[in-house]
């Protein structure tokens, strides 16, 4: 016997909820790491006068930097979970 349409409906909820909750956590984190990002930008400037593999750290800050800009994108902080 298969499960009526209305409770099949209502398993799915939670799950959307839960999901929807999760992707505004990760836009969140996304956009926060977006706006304290640059701060490693000195800090990677500085380093590479004294190391050498600087530059694949310098590359690495801002593939980060670049992936947390597009993550948070849409996040309004004024609306709550």
């Amino acid at each position: 016997m298969s499960p009526s349409p209305q409770r099949v409906r209502t398993q799915r909820l939670p799950a959307r909820r839960v999901g929807r909750s999760l992707w505004r956590r990760a836009r969140a984190a996304g956009f926060w790491t977006a706006v304290l990002a640059p701060l490693a930008y000195p800090a990677v400037v500085l380093a590479s006068a004294w190391t050498t593999g600087s530059r694949t750290l310098l590359i690495g800050v801002l593939c980060v930097h670049v992936l947390a800009l597009a993550a948070g994108r849409g996040h309004n902080p004024e609306v709550s979970d």
